[in-house]
C-alpha cells in the first residue's frame, strides 16, 4: 500500500502526510482528511473494524465533502 497520492497538506520534503507520520514529523491528529481516510481504513484492514474516535471520522468525512 502506498501513501495516498490526493493528500491535500502535502508537506515539503516529507511528501505527504502519511510519509510525515511515518517519519515522526506528525502525529495521526495532523493528517488531511484524504490522509485521514487511508491511515483508518489502512488499520481497519489490519486489526478489523475499530471503534474511532469522532475527531477521526469527522476528518474523513470532511474530505468527502470538501473534493
Amino acid at each position: 500500500m502506498t501513501a495516498p497520492e490526493a493528500c491535500l497538506t502535502p508537506r515539503g520534503s516529507w511528501g505527504t502526510c502519511i510519509q510525515a507520520l511515518a517519519a515522526g514529523w506528525i502525529l495521526p491528529g495532523d493528517l488531511c482528511p484524504t490522509c485521514t481516510e487511508a491511515f483508518t481504513a489502512a488499520l481497519d484492514g489490519i486489526a478489523g473494524p475499530l471503534k474511532w474516535c469522532p475527531a477521526y471520522i469527522h476528518r474523513a468525512e470532511t474530505e468527502e465533502t470538501t473534493s
